[in-house]
């Protein structure tokens, strides 16, 4: 079987936006002044737990987009690429398209879509496994971030901790 396409191009989105959205998390987290937590290794802390649950909830939703666009393409394959974009030509040494007779092209529409099939189903378990990945990543630093900002408002409220208080 020959693999014509990728499929869902997971990684040509997920990088920018995930480069953009842990940056502005970041400078949000570390610069706001109304935090409680006024130690700043407490915020850059809580910055770096925040902004890796971000990543996995990037992970999460880009595995999850993935998987169901390859779950669409294995159950529609006319509607991929390699069905809509099907050569029926041949093309001599020189270069010069020649038609094929028509059991021929009849082979190749099914091998285009029987290949387009198969990329459907790996885009989906690539899908399946990107959101399997990211989850945990996703709960456990966000775990960590909400600890480390309970910490920090347990230690401001301790006796002899003159720092002011959110009302």
């Amino acid at each position: 079987m020959t693999v014509v396409g990728t499929g869902f191009p997971f990684s040509s989105f997920v990088l920018p936006v995930g480069v953009m959205v842990v940056a502005l998390t970041t400078l949000v987290l570390v610069l706001r002044h109304d935090d409680p937590m006024t130690d700043p290794s407490r915020r850059w802390s809580a910055a770096y737990y925040y902004a890796a649950a971000l990543i996995g909830l990037l992970m999460v939703l880009a595995g999850i987009v993935g998987g169901l666009s390859g779950l669409v393409q294995a159950a529609l394959p006319q509607t991929s690429e390699e069905v809509l974009y099907f050569d029926p030509y041949n093309f001599s040494p020189d270069g010069k398209p020649e038609p094929l007779s028509p059991e021929e092209e009849d082979r190749r529409r099914q091998q285009a879509l029987e290949d387009a099939r198969a990329i459907g189903v790996a885009d989906a378990l690539r899908g399946v496994i990107l959101a399997g990945v990211g989850a945990p990543v996703l709960i456990w630093h966000l775990r960590q971030a909400r600890r480390r900002e309970g910490d920090a408002g347990l230690a401001q409220n301790e006796p002899g901790n003159t720092a002011p208080t959110a009302a």
